[in-house]
This record gives C-alpha cells, structure tokens and sequence, in this order.
C-alpha cells in the first residue's frame, strides 16, 4: 500500500489523498471499532474537531490530536 501511495502521489495529489483515506478506515474497520473511536480517529485524520451524537443519547467531540472536547458535536 505505501508503493502505491509513493507513485499516485507523484502522479495525482487528490488520488493519494483518496486512497490515504480508504486505507486508514479499512484498518480501523479491521479491528472493529466503536463509534467514538471511530470519531476521534475521523477528528485525527480530517485535522479538525469532530463529533457525534447516538440514538441512545451519547456524545462525544474530539479535537484533530484526539483530545476530549467539552460542548455538543
């Protein structure tokens, strides 16, 4: 994956962002992840704040470096 990544990058910035992506949630995905580190690692890779809200009423928010933020998502 990272060859890949080395020669898309060379070719086409906005394709080795997408494949960046894909391969940094399949391997969340791998390890079955719950929702809120789901979030916190979306708040990692987007490099801003993100957050959620759950049918049952949980939230969480998280800063781009994974920190717990205070306020609703």
């Amino acid at each position: 994956m990272k060859g890949l990544l080395l020669r898309l990058s060379a070719l086409d910035a906005d394709a080795a962002t997408a494949v960046r992506v894909i391969a940094h949630f399949e391997a969340l995905l791998g390890g079955g992840l719950d929702p809120v580190t789901l979030t916190r690692s979306t708040a990692g890779l987007a490099g801003c704040a993100a957050g959620l809200e759950l049918p049952d009423g949980r939230a969480a928010r998280f800063a781009a470096d994974g920190a717990a933020l205070a306020g609703a998502p």
